[in-house]
């Protein structure tokens, strides 16, 4: 099956204006984020009932597992000054 998005109804005046939010995602953790979700719930995108919801909840995920990911670093940054300091 080969999904396509549509195309932008939007006049070109405003596309050109269009910017970039963000610098994209991290392929490996979205990827997991999308598992976890699926796993989660018991389906994928494909059979959801709103794949915007299904999207939202993997863009969510992604953002837990990113936080996740920056507490751990920073408790072992933590970790490795107490021992540094002891």
């Amino acid at each position: 099956m080969t999904t396509r998005v549509r195309k932008d109804d939007a006049p070109q005046k405003l596309q050109d204006k269009y910017e970039k939010m963000n610098q994209g995602f991290d392929d490996a953790t979205m990827r997991q984020a999308v598992e976890n979700i699926k796993n989660a719930h018991g389906t994928d995108w494909k059979s959801d009932d709103n794949c915007q919801d299904f999207v939202q909840r993997a863009v969510d995920e992604y953002f837990r597992l990113k936080d996740e990911a920056q507490k751990k670093k920073q408790e072992e940054l933590n970790k490795k000054s107490q021992e540094c300091a002891a």
